[in-house]
C-alpha cells in the first residue's frame, strides 16, 4: 500500500485514493514531502495545488517525477524542468522535446541518474557527450558540458575550449588526477597557488606549466623536486642558480644537473650527488671531474654505461678499468673490443659478477680457467660460455665442483648416462629432483 495519511477520516484509504477534499487541513510541508514520495499523488488529491506556481517548483526540486502528472503548460517551463533534471534526470521523458538539447538540463539529467538520461537526449548533445573532442566548439566552451564530461574522464580537459577553462572546480578535479593536465587550465587558473600545488603533488613536471611566478617559489619548487628532480628545468633561472635547490634535484635525479646553472657542472659536490643517483649525469661534469677517478667509480657504480662519458685518456689505464669492471661489471659492455679481450680485465669482472662473461670477447669465452671462475661466481654463467666448453664432459667435473661433494658432478653424470645431452649451450636435461637440486643451473636464452 502507498502511503497512509492518519490526520483525516479517511484514514485507511491510500494518499492516492483520497478526494480531493481531503487535503483540507494538510500543510504544504506535508504536502510536499506527500509528493516526493509519491509523485502521483498530483493527479489525485493534491491536484488543487497545481495551481500553485511557487509549491509546483519546489515539488520538482524534491521528485522531478511530478512531470508525468503535471499539466502541459508545465513542461514547456524551463525552470520547471531543470529542476525536475537535477533531482530526477529520467523525467526528461516527460518535458517539452526541445529540451532534450538544452545543454544545461541534459547534464542535469546525467548526473542526477547516472548517466542514464542519455539515451533521452537530442541526437546533438548525445553525440557531444560521447565523443567530446569532436563536439562543437560551443559545447566543448560550455561550462556545465565541459564540467560533466572531465569529471567524467580528466582527460577531456584538453578538448575544453574558451571559459570552461577557468572552472576551477573541473581543472582542479583534474590536475588532482594528472597535474600535467594542468597546460590546459587558463592563465588565472596556471596562477592560482592552491590548484598549482594539487598539480605538483601529482607530478613534479606540472611545474612547466605554472605562471613564472610561482615557478620562482622556493617553496613550489622544492614540492616539485621532491617529486622528480627533471623539474629544475622549469624553475626559474634564480632558482636554477641556488646551490640548495640544485643540490635537493640532483639526489633526486642526476640528470638534473643538466638544467641547473653551468658553474654547478664545475662544482665537485654537486657532480658526485649527482652521478650517485644516476651514472648518466657524468655527461653533464666538467672536462676535468670527467678525469677524476672518484667522481668517474662513483658514475660507473651507479650505472655501468656512464664509463662512455669518462675522459679518453682514464678509460685506457689498466689500473683503472679493473676497478672501473670490479665496481659495476656491465661497465664491460661499453668497454673497446681491446678491452674485452684483456684477460686481467674481465677476469675482474667475471668475480665481481659471473655474468659479466656476457661481455668478453670469444676467446675469452672459450677460456676454461676464466669461464670456470665465472661460473664459480654464478653458476648461471655457463650459458655464456663457448659452445665447445659446454659440450666438454670434463669441464663440468670442475665448474659443479663448489655445490658438489667429492666425486663426479651430477651433470656430468646426466652427460654420460645419456638421459639428454645439452645443446647449444642451453640446460635441456630431464628433470630429476634428486640431481637437480645439486648440478649448475644455466639460464634459458
Amino acid at each position: 500500500p502507498q502511503a497512509v495519511c492518519f490526520g483525516c477520516p479517511w484514514r485507511f484509504l491510500s494518499l492516492a485514493a483520497c478526494p480531493p477534499s481531503a487535503m483540507e487541513g494538510i500543510g504544504r510541508d506535508a504536502a510536499l514531502d506527500a509528493v516526493q514520495s509519491s509523485p502521483e499523488l498530483l493527479g489525485g488529491m493534491l491536484s488543487p495545488l497545481l495551481g500553485d506556481y511557487d509549491f509546483v517548483l519546489d515539488a520538482a526540486a524534491r521528485n522531478g517525477m511530478i512531470l508525468e502528472f503535471v499539466p502541459e503548460d508545465y513542461l514547456f517551463d524551463r525552470d520547471v524542468v531543470l529542476r525536475a533534471a537535477r533531482s530526477a534526470g529520467m523525467s526528461l521523458e516527460f518535458a517539452a522535446p526541445e529540451f532534450r538539447d538544452d545543454p544545461e538540463i541534459v547534464v542535469a539529467a546525467l548526473e542526477s541518474s547516472g548517466g542514464e538520461a542519455l539515451r533521452l537526449a537530442g541526437p546533438v548533445l548525445t553525440n557531444a557527450l560521447t565523443k567530446f573532442h569532436k563536439a562543437p566548439q560551443e559545447l566543448r566552451a560550455h561550462r556545465d558540458v565541459a564540467r560533466y564530461m572531465v569529471k567524467q574522464d580528466a582527460e577531456n580537459l584538453q578538448y575544453v575550449l574558451g571559459a570552461a577553462r577557468a572552472d576551477r572546480e573541473s581543472v582542479l578535479g583534474a590536475v588532482r588526477q594528472n597535474g600535467l593536465l594542468l597546460t590546459y587550465a587558463s592563465p588565472s587558473l596556471k596562477a592560482d597557488r592552491e590548484l598549482v600545488v594539487e598539480a605538483i603533488r601529482q607530478t613534479g613536471m606540472a611545474l612547466k606549466s605554472a605562471a613564472p611566478k610561482l615557478q620562482g617559489d622556493p617553496f613550489i619548487v622544492s614540492l616539485a623536486l621532491g617529486q622528480n628532480g627533471k623539474a629544475l628545468k622549469h624553475a626559474s633561472a634564480e632558482l636554477r642558480s641556488d646551490r640548495s635547490v640544485v643540490l635537493a634535484a640532483c639526489r633526486a635525479d642526476g640528470l638534473a644537473l643538466k638544467s641547473a646553472s653551468r658553474d654547478f657542472w664545475e662544482d665537485r659536490q654537486v657532480v658526485l650527488e649527482a652521478v650517485r643517483s644516476t651514472g648518466l649525469a657524468l655527461q653533464f661534469a666538467s672536462e676535468d671531474l670527467r678525469a677524476d677517478e672518484e667522481v668517474v667509480l662513483e658514475a660507473v657504480r651507479s650505472t655501468g654505461g656512464a664509463w662512455i662519458y669518462a675522459d679518453s685518456e682514464l678509460r685506457t689505464e689498466r689500473e683503472f678499468l679493473t676497478k672501473a669492471v670490479q665496481a659495476n661489471h656491465k661497465a664491460l659492455k661499453y668497454m673497446s673490443e681491446g678491452i674485452r679481450s684483456d684477460k686481467q680485465v674481465v677476469l675482474a669482472a667475471v668475480r665481481q659478477e659471473g655474468r659479466a662473461l656476457k661481455y668478453a670477447s670469444a676467446a675469452l669465452r672459450a677460456d676454461p680457467e676464466l669461464v670456470l671462475e665465472a661460473v664459480r661466481q654464478r653458476r648461471e654463467a655457463l650459458e655464456f660460455a663457448s659452445e665447445e666448453l659446454q659440450q666438454a664432459e670434463s669441464f663440468f667435473d670442475d665448474a659443479a665442483s663448489p655445490w658438489t661433494d667429492a666425486g663426479r658432478s651430477p651433470a656430468a653424470e646426466i652427460v654420460r648416462a645419456g638421459l639428454q645431452r645439452p645443446r647449444s649451450g642451453r640446460d635441456d636435461y630431464v628433470e630429476d629432483r634428486n640431481l637437480w637440486a645439486q648440478q649448475p643451473r644455466r639460464i634459458m636464452a
